[in-house]
């Protein structure tokens, strides 16, 4: 697990280790802890659509348009996909 209260920064540095792998996305997620209200949230996807959230460790919900790098190292890519 990485940082508590440091999503980006977690997310960013999986991504970045793993660019061909994870897929970095933002957007926002609903926690046990935040009394079911969406909270700005940054985690990855991998290659099946998967969440990998480096900060929270508890079962969550998850909104956003995917957004990552490209294989040529480009930043960012928009993506059409729904997480």
């Amino acid at each position: 697990m990485g940082a508590a209260r440091q999503c980006f920064r977690n997310s960013v540095r999986l991504a970045l280790r793993r660019p061909r792998f994870y897929t970095y996305v933002e957007g926002y997620a609903i926690n046990k802890w935040a009394a079911g209200r969406p909270v700005a949230h940054a985690w990855c996807v991998d290659p099946e659509g998967f969440v990998v959230d480096t900060t929270w460790d508890e079962g969550a919900d998850y909104f956003a348009r995917l957004s990552g790098w490209s294989t040529s190292g480009g930043w960012p890519v928009p993506g059409g996909t729904t997480a």
